[in-house]
């Protein structure tokens, strides 16, 4: 087992027992930071994903293992880069955002920033595919990206990591290792609507940096990359979907587009007002919806 995971897909957890630990842990990371002064900590953060048996993927490995039809162990940093650099005039000429040309000899070092990160999260927010994962400070918003499209017999995952908790991270120079990336920068709207953190996963590839799967990482040193893995089942829908939105997280709070406002529209019409509209679809008064 590559996470610590909490449920399984026989037997998911409750929602209820989801936010459980959730409130453990901040306990948790409050009492180690009220006890020491000095260290720095970060608090966990989360990732919603609708089928539980899909691992933590970047948008770049999915985009890869769709056109060439493989899995794709490790992607070059450089070789990534020099299309990044001839995506970004495009861009600056085509879209309304402007950005700094890319140096095609740019130095990338595993566990420090990625440069050009304001390119990456306007890309990520945009369909470019990147080494990036989004993920949020709330583990409400990423509830709603697990159960916006759940199915009552297919259990949702939410992932939490945490870059520092404390404890000293270790490990073989070159392994994979998972970094967390900071959120203030210059970008989308969006970004700052759903308190949206990144992390990128790279390691050395015969002296050259490369961008590898996070599941890796956490499979080579799971001590050094803290990732909890819960598997809620999704018959849990109906009750967080009610709860986020009675919170006023939806699709147009989290994206504020044209689609996101119908997408809001349709749960609050239809499925919100799932008892008055059971005659939409000729249902009885007594019937389950």
């Amino acid at each position: 087992m590559s996470f610590q995971e909490f449920g399984s897909m026989e037997h998911p957890i409750s929602w209820s027992e989801f936010e459980t630990c959730v409130e453990e842990d901040r306990k948790e990371i409050k009492q180690r930071i009220s006890g020491d002064s000095i260290s720095y900590f970060d608090h966990w953060i989360y990732r919603g994903q609708s089928n539980a048996n899909w691992g933590l993927k970047t948008s770049l490995e999915r985009y890869l293992a769709r056109v060439f039809d493989v899995e794709i162990d490790n992607i070059d940093a450089i070789d990534y880069y020099r299309i990044v650099a001839g995506v970004v005039p495009a861009v600056n000429s085509l879209a309304s955002a402007k950005f700094e040309s890319v140096d095609i000899h740019v130095d990338i070092r595993p566990y420090f920033s990625l440069p050009y990160l304001e390119f990456l999260y306007y890309a990520r927010h945009h369909g470019f595919p990147t080494p990036i994962l989004d993920w949020s400070k709330s583990h409400y918003v990423a509830a709603y990206f697990a159960f916006q499209f759940a199915v009552k017999d297919q259990p949702v995952a939410i992932f939490a990591f945490n870059d520092n908790d404390g404890d000293t991270r270790g490990g073989w120079v070159g392994e994979p290792a998972i970094h967390s990336l900071g959120p203030y920068v210059q970008t989308h709207l969006r970004h700052y609507r759903q308190q949206s953190i990144y992390t990128y996963c790279a390691g050395k590839v015969s002296d050259r940096t490369a961008f590898m799967p996070h599941d890796s990482a956490v499979r080579a040193n799971p001590r050094n990359n803290k990732v909890k893995k819960y598997i809620i089942s999704g018959e849990m829908r109906e009750e967080v979907m009610d709860k986020l939105f009675r919170m006023n997280i939806n699709s147009f709070t989290l994206f504020e587009s044209e689609e996101g406002l119908m997408e809001y529209l349709a749960y609050k019409e239809i499925e919100g007002a799932r008892v008055r509209h059971k005659r939409l679809i000729n249902l009885s008064d007594d019937t389950p919806f």
